[in-house]
């Protein structure tokens, strides 16, 4: 946490190029945040700005996607052989 005692949260920027690095709409990125895409949209736009437990979940959400799309890419090369 900073010294002003206030949370940190993502950036537009950071928002997007996050998902734009895993592939992902808007409307993805809300639906497994399980919140609207209107409110997401919000999010993106810093009206209210995107809550910190939001930004972590969605990148631990992304990068568990991430490796469970290479592990599954892999057990199908496996059962090729």
């Amino acid at each position: 946490m900073p010294a002003t005692g206030r949370k940190m949260t993502a950036t537009r920027e950071e928002i997007l190029i996050l998902l734009a690095s895993a592939n992902m709409s808007q409307g993805k990125a809300a639906e497994i945040l399980h919140v609207n895409a209107r409110t997401f949209r919000r999010w993106i736009a810093g009206r209210p700005p995107m809550p910190e437990t939001a930004w972590e979940l969605l990148q631990i959400k992304i990068k568990t996607n991430i490796i469970e799309e290479r592990n599954n890419i892999g057990l199908q090369h496996k059962g090729k052989d």
